[in-house]
């Protein structure tokens, strides 16, 4: 019930006393310390625990997935690569595995095909991860893919108007995010409307004054001071 509700710390202790109790090769304990230890952010720890997990059981795709997501997350692009890549053998139609495999194409050398052909099917599946949306759209705005990033923002949005469980706030980000592409692409109405959704979603003052800024910089048409 720990893991349930997110008690990491709790989940954890209770879990290596598990372990303890039912031998050093329970898999299922395996696979949720490993995913406590990356709600967590431990990274080295997750990926210890999930090598461990692909050890027992060679062909699951969530212990693979796990070992992929920590080793990229520890900026180990070869080993990740090689995780993810298992992951998707054994399920292609995880989005989390698609969606990883972008971001790493983007971010080892700038693989934009590849990356561009996850990002595809990634759109296949079922994604409900607004915050990895939120990431990749990012990336790809850094190589001036406008479109991509976009279409990953509005993703986000269209996941929250759907009824997923999306934080107000990363709608909020997602919505700037639209604003700013449509400012580097000059469409001003465009964006001072987008802008204006999203001062209602963003939670923090210092967010919505920075939108109110943008969005009286669009109204003196000072474009560039909202790209910077």
């Amino acid at each position: 019930m720990c893991f349930l509700y997110d008690k990491f710390y709790e989940s954890e202790e209770t879990f290596f006393k598990a372990l303890k109790l039912k031998g050093q090769k329970n898999f299922s304990i395996y696979l949720r310390l490993g995913y406590i230890y990356l709600k967590r952010k431990a990274w080295g720890d997750a990926k210890a625990i999930f090598a461990k997990a692909c050890e027992i059981k060679t062909y699951s795709p969530l212990a693979w997935l796990g070992l992929g997501i920590s080793s990229f997350r520890s900026s180990d692009y070869k080993e990740a690569e090689e995780a993810l890549t298992q992951s998707n053998i054994y399920d292609p139609l995880n989005y989390s595995t698609w969606s990883y495999l972008a971001l790493l194409c983007l971010k080892d050398g700038n693989r934009f095909i590849q990356a561009n052909q996850a990002l595809r099917e990634m759109f296949k599946t079922d994604i409900i991860d607004a915050e990895i949306l939120l990431e990749l759209g990012e990336e790809f705005m850094k190589i001036d893919k406008y479109e991509l990033a976009e279409n990953c923002f509005k993703k986000v949005v269209s996941l929250a108007e759907e009824g997923g469980d999306v934080i107000e706030n990363i709608v909020g980000e997602a919505k700037v995010r639209i604003g700013r592409i449509f400012i580097l692409q000059n469409k001003g109405e465009l964006a001072r409307k987008i802008l204006e959704e999203a001062a209602e979603h963003l939670e923090g003052e210092n967010e919505r004054a920075n939108v109110f800024r943008m969005i009286d910089n669009l109204n003196k048409g000072n474009f560039n001071e909202n790209v910077d």
